[in-house]
């Protein structure tokens, strides 16, 4: 926990404290669904991919542990730290921002910002934001069964974070 506020520098000791339990949640749910895949391989919609669905970093072959450190810090740094920023009504609710954390993964930042979870969890309408979840089911226009179904499980840990 102390790594985690030490790093989350710049939030106040509450968010921080609220990202120490939201982190954990976010993550179990970001590793059951992500593999890890050390070489580079396209995706499904022919995307270079590589460690736990990135794409951002250099195409090459990467060690377990270099994959983990990666997914470790982006994790934090690059989606549950900046969904904060688009709504800091998740701070109040970290297994909702645990769970969000593990959609924006999934579908990029910029999308969960601009999504109908976020209007509706800004507005502290916590249920019909976890209830839009599972409209994130494609990929290349495609419904996608894994995705459905990661879709589910998010979705049923923000509305255990939304009572």
């Amino acid at each position: 926990m102390a790594d985690v506020t030490r790093k989350a520098a710049g939030l106040t000791a509450a968010v921080a404290a609220s990202l120490a339990i939201a982190m954990p949640v976010g993550d179990a749910l970001t590793l059951k669904w992500e593999g890890v895949k050390l070489a580079p391989y396209l995706d499904s919609v022919k995307i270079w991919t590589v460690c736990r669905g990135e794409t951002q970093i250099l195409m090459r072959v990467y060690t377990r542990q270099e994959c983990d450190a990666i997914y470790r810090r982006r994790f934090r740094d690059d989606y549950m730290i900046p969904i904060y920023r688009c709504v800091p009504q998740l701070a109040d609710r970290p297994k909702i921002w645990g769970a969000s954390g593990s959609l924006a993964y999934n579908i990029g930042v910029t999308a969960f910002c601009r999504s109908s979870a976020a209007r509706f969890f800004g507005a502290r309408q916590w249920a019909a934001g976890c209830d839009t979840f599972p409209r994130w089911n494609k990929a290349g226009g495609r419904v996608i069964r894994g995705l459905s179904n990661r879709r589910i499980d998010e979705r049923q840990v923000c509305i255990a974070g939304a009572a």
